[in-house]
C-alpha cells in the first residue's frame, strides 16, 4: 500500500506519521501532499489471515 502511494501521479510527497507492527496486525497513518498543495491524511490497519489461527 505505502509504495504503490509514492507511486501516484498525483501525489508529490508521502510522510508515514504513525506505523505499528504487532504479530499478525499492522497499522499506519501517513500524509500525502498532492502536486497541487492539498493534503489527505489516511489511516490503514491489516490483519494477516495467512497466519491466523481458528
Amino acid at each position: 500500500m505505502k509504495t504503490k502511494l509514492n507511486e501516484s501521479s498525483v501525489v508529490y510527497a508521502v510522510v508515514i506519521v504513525d506505523e505499528r507492527i504487532l504479530l499478525n496486525r499492522g497499522y499506519f497513518r501517513a500524509r500525502l501532499t498532492f502536486k497541487n498543495g492539498d493534503f489527505l491524511e489516511i489511516a490503514e490497519s491489516f490483519t494477516n489471515l495467512q497466519n491466523k489461527n481458528n
